[in-house]
């Protein structure tokens, strides 16, 4: 009989413990339920792999030196992915490793293909510069793609000029 009781009470309990946050009591009843939502911030960039080492030779160029400036292409797309849920900013940083002389980071030019950008035709590239302000959130990967050319003289040393490009995009 001991050991039916406290069966009881332990059913009891657990019953009484099941519906210790119901509310009851006349018509309407009503009880609060929070949902919350956490949206981490999103915020990405990528360039595809065959996208990452752009080469121009000249050296079996005939062509070459020029008999005034020149822009040679280096490409006619390069893709860059870009995400983010806010607001942001895309832009880049540029340095030069090279032993070419007369040539420098502002013999590079960058142009958009696919998109509308704040600026219209070749840049010359910088140290630092900004494609794009202030945009509203991307909806999922959204492409830009650019081309690349370099303006040369004639004057350039031999030897190889490397000019590297950090695409970044931050948000506010």
């Amino acid at each position: 009989m001991r050991k039916s009781l406290l069966i009881v009470a332990a059913l009891l309990l657990a019953t009484s413990m099941v519906w210790a946050d119901a509310i009851t009591g006349g018509t309407p009843v009503s009880h609060n339920v929070t949902i919350t939502v956490i949206v981490p911030g999103r915020l990405g960039i990528n360039i595809p792999a065959i996208e990452h080492n752009w080469t121009l030779d000249l050296a079996l160029d005939p062509t070459y030196p020029p008999a005034a400036l020149t822009p040679y292409l280096i490409t006619n797309n390069a893709t860059v992915q870009i995400i983010s849920n806010n607001a942001f900013t895309y832009g880049y940083t540029a340095s030069m490793t090279t032993t070419l002389t007369n040539l420098t980071v502002g013999d590079f030019q960058y142009d958009a293909t696919g998109w509308i950008p704040v600026w219209a035709g070749w840049q010359n590239f910088a140290a630092a510069g900004t494609f794009e302000t202030g945009l509203a959130a991307t909806p999922g990967w959204v492409n830009r793609n650019m081309m690349y050319r370099v303006n040369l003289d004639g004057t350039e040393a031999v030897g190889t000029g490397v000019m590297t490009l950090v695409h970044t995009i931050t948000q506010p």
